[in-house]
């Protein structure tokens, strides 16, 4: 997301800023009164709360590119096949909406 921060706040970034690993961390920061923070969409899926607010950032030109990669030839264990088809149907939709 720091590229992110770059592209959005261009050559007027905030005076200070922190950089965090984990999304539970940028939401225990915000909830605590510290300031906004700058997710991927797919971190906050599920965590509506009536302590934050969520707002899209209307930017066609800020994109994100995720991988999942697995062993050739190699058999997935249920659970992973399951966990690998519901991100390529979940690619799919996000794909056909741009």
């Amino acid at each position: 997301m720091d590229r992110v921060a770059h592209r959005v706040f261009g050559d007027s970034p905030p005076l200070k800023w922190h950089t965090v690993d984990s999304a539970d961390v940028c939401n225990q920061m915000v909830s605590s009164g510290l300031g906004i923070t700058l997710m991927p969409d797919f971190t906050i899926d599920g965590t509506e709360s009536g302590a934050l607010a969520f707002r899209p950032i209307a930017d066609v030109e800020t994109v994100i590119r995720m991988v999942m990669l697995r062993r050739r030839g190699a058999r997935l264990t249920p659970s992973a096949q399951t966990l690998f088809d519901q991100l390529r149907v979940q690619a799919e939709q996000r794909s056909s909406r741009v």
